[in-house]
């Protein structure tokens, strides 16, 4: 039920590779925001809804929406590694007015409308439940790393979403390349390691070594091999980094 006084921001989004069966209706712990409804309308079209009680601004209405809509495509884009791509408003109802206008969001930030395919995900009820429930938490420093993480996937190269990827584990490491390594080892033991060239004593894992490759003239390094190499791995790289996360704010 719409109250009088309520004003709904719509947004459209593509989220290729999951689908809802039904309508989310979520909270949100900003009292601004009474509720927040998502579903799927057409192939790979996302509609995410924001009921803010009490705001009869545009502008105002639109701050808050355009906030909550880049945490609820985070969120979602780490519970189901489906990038939420070419964010726009759909519309927006203020009370006593109707307006409806489409437009880019998210200033400054390039969002790519395309993405690789993949199978579609139809999350079943337990999977749903506990999605809502993410999307129920307060805001944390844990969606300062899930902007990252997005931003990874959003990424059309290889080597850039293999340097985001590891500069999250570098940030959650606390920007030392040897507890980077302890984090990648936790989460996957069999990994490569080698001796850095840097010191000749210090063991590296193939992650560190391919990064460090990219980011600095090491001797006889072929780039070409490096990034090929890098190509093979960053799937590998995106299921420790989710781990990583996971286990850092417990989600």
């Amino acid at each position: 039920m719409i109250a009088r006084n309520e004003t709904i921001v719509k947004y459209s989004a593509c989220a290729e590779g999951v689908e809802f069966a039904s309508i989310i209706n979520a909270k949100s712990d900003n009292d601004s925001v009474r509720e927040i409804r998502i579903w799927n309308e057409g192939k790979d079209t996302l509609l995410v809804e924001f009921y803010l009680p009490g705001i009869d601004s545009w502008d105002k209405a639109l701050k808050i929406a355009k906030q909550e809509m880049v945490l609820v495509a985070d969120r979602l884009c780490f519970e189901f590694d489906s990038p939420v791509t070419d964010i726009k408003l759909a519309g927006i109802t203020l009370p006593q007015h109707q307006y409806s206008q489409r437009l880019r969001i998210l200033d400054g930030v390039k969002i790519h409308a395309k993405v690789e395919a993949k199978g579609k995900i139809i999350p079943g009820e337990s999977r749903v439940a506990k999605f809502k429930k993410k999307l129920e938490q307060p805001h944390s420093e844990a969606d300062l790393v899930l902007r990252l993480y997005q931003l990874a996937f959003l990424q059309e190269d290889a080597l850039s979403q293999f340097m985001i990827l590891y500069h999250i584990l570098l940030f959650l490491a606390g920007d030392k390349q040897k507890e980077v390594d302890s984090l990648i080892q936790k989460f996957y033991p069999q990994v490569e390691v080698s001796i850095s060239p840097k010191d000749g004593k210090t063991q590296e894992s193939i992650f560190t070594r391919l990064r460090n490759e990219l980011a600095h003239n090491r001797p006889d390094v072929h780039l070409q091999i490096t990034i090929e190499k890098v190509r093979n791995m960053v799937d590998k790289l995106k299921g420790i980094t989710k781990s990583a996360i996971s286990e850092k704010f417990d989600l």
